[in-house]
C-alpha cells in the first residue's frame, strides 16, 4: 500500500507539472490546488503509516529505527544536493545578470502558476523524500505487537 501511495504521489505530481507548463485554457489554478492537496494528503498519510519515523526524535526510537531514520535522510539528501546546488548557481547566476544590466528581478505574472507549481513540488519533495524512503523500502511497517 505505501508503495502504490508513493507512486500515485509522483503521478499528481507529473500531472500537476505538465498541467501547468502546458498551460490549458480550461485548467483553472483551483485544478491545480486541489492536486497539491491531494499529494499533500498522501504525504501526511505516508508520514502515519510509517508512525513519523523520519522526524522522530532521538530519544524517542531505538537503535534500529533511528539507523533506518538516519540512513534515509543521507539518501533523501545526497539525491537532492545536486539539483539543489545546480537551482542556487542558476539562481546566483540570474541575479547577477540582472543587477548588472540594472533591471529588476520579477517573474512575469502569467508564469506566476508555473513558478508556484514548481516550488510547491520542490518544497513537498524535500520535506516527504525521507518519509518515501522509508515507506518505500519496508512496505509493511512493524507493529510494536510483533517486536
Amino acid at each position: 500500500m505505501n508503495r502504490i501511495l508513493i507512486l500515485s504521489n509522483i503521478v499528481l505530481g507529473i500531472a500537476m507539472a505538465a498541467l501547468a507548463i502546458l498551460e490549458a485554457p480550461d485548467v483553472r489554478v483551483s485544478v491545480l490546488v486541489t492536486l497539491g492537496v491531494f499529494m499533500f494528503a498522501i504525504a501526511l498519510t505516508l508520514e502515519y503509516r510509517t508512525r513519523a519515523l523520519a522526524n522522530s526524535l532521538d530519544r524517542m526510537v531505538d537503535e534500529r529505527e533511528r539507523a533506518r531514520r538516519d540512513h534515509a535522510h543521507r539518501i533523501a539528501y545526497w539525491t537532492l544536493s545536486f539539483p539543489i546546488g545546480f537551482l542556487g548557481g542558476m539562481i546566483v547566476t540570474r541575479v547577477q545578470r540582472t543587477w548588472g544590466s540594472g533591471e529588476g528581478l520579477t517573474i512575469a505574472p502569467d508564469s506566476m502558476p508555473v513558478f508556484l507549481v514548481f516550488f510547491w513540488l520542490a518544497l513537498l519533495l524535500f520535506l516527504a523524500l525521507p518519509t518515501a524512503i522509508i515507506a518505500w523500502t519496508e512496505p509493511h511497517p512493524l507493529d510494536d505487537d510483533i517486536v
